[in-house]
């Protein structure tokens, strides 16, 4: 039980209390404030947790890339402008790069025939100089008897190395110039040539080639010891037709190989409709197949 002078001590105190809190102001509140400071605050946590993401996902595609793992993706790239082609260039798309290639190939075969008087008589000039842009072209390429086409010597084959020009040979032995024609973009049909001397690339067989074939044709004997022994026949004209001229294609295949082996398309004297014989001659230079075309005996 509280004594009178503890009762009056605590009245005291109650009235202290009430003075002070009543003293104080109440605090007042922006509710636009309140919320601004709310959105403020919301968008503070959500940068934090984007820019939390974005490290991790960096640090996820550096390990990807460099440990070689990792999904791949394909980033859109915007093509700039073409660059510009030398005038006079093959073709730049594929199918007219390939036309203009087999009339070189044709006008090279006609040109081997005209050289030689024995089949010149095979060869129709109107269909060789529709194989020109113009007349002017046929004029100033075939020159005098087809040896503009052949850099003024007589050949009886040519092979295609590359794209930079054809290499030309008499017999198994090739010639000083090799050519470089030039195309029309539209048509593919033959605007130019130009002579050099000089190497061409090479190591792809086609030493081979020139020796067997021409071998053939001038009945030397540079192309003995190069053809394998499962190779039964490399004549694939009727009997009473010799070899008088080739053209051997670029080659294909080589590097991925093991070891590197190099396919050849040889058209003999100019006129199968069936296709070119197929060679393969393997890295030691020795030719391993010779299949020809399939309506030849």
């Amino acid at each position: 039980m509280n004594e009178p002078g503890d009762i009056e001590v605590e009245r005291e105190l109650v009235r202290a209390m009430n003075d002070s809190a009543g003293n104080e102001p109440v605090p007042a509140y922006d509710p636009q404030q309140l919320a601004a400071s709310g959105r403020r605050h919301r968008r503070q946590v959500w940068a934090l947790a984007a820019s939390v993401a974005a490290v991790a996902a960096l640090g996820a595609g550096l390990a990807a890339l460099l440990s070689g793992g990792g999904p791949s993706h394909t980033v859109p790239v915007t093509a700039g402008p073409a660059a510009p082609r030398p005038v006079g260039s093959p073709p730049a798309s594929a199918p007219d790069a390939a036309r203009g290639w087999a009339t070189m190939r044709t006008v090279l075969l006609a040109a081997e025939r005209y050289e030689n008087p024995a089949t010149r008589g095979t060869v129709q000039l109107g269909q060789v100089a529709a194989l020109f842009t113009d007349q002017a072209a046929f004029t100033r390429v075939w020159g005098s008897g087809g040896l503009g086409a052949t850099c003024g010597a007589v050949a009886d084959g040519a092979l295609t190395m590359d794209h930079s020009g054809v290499l030309l040979y008499r017999g198994s032995v090739q010639l000083p110039d090799h050519a470089a024609f030039t195309f029309d973009d539209r048509t593919g049909r033959i605007s130019g040539v130009s002579c050099g001397s000089g190497q061409l690339p090479g190591g792809l067989g086609h030493q081979t080639i020139a020796a067997v074939f021409g071998s053939q044709v001038s009945g030397g004997k540079a192309g003995d010891g190069l053809v394998g022994p499962q190779v039964s026949s490399l004549d694939c004209s009727p009997a009473d037709r010799p070899l008088t001229n080739w053209y051997g294609d670029i080659a294909t295949g080589g590097g991925l190989a093991v070891p590197p082996t190099w396919q050849w398309q040889v058209t003999l004297n100019g006129d199968q409709a069936d296709g070119p014989l197929s060679a393969v001659v393997d890295h030691t230079g020795l030719m391993t197949q010779a299949t020809c075309p399939t309506s030849s005996p």
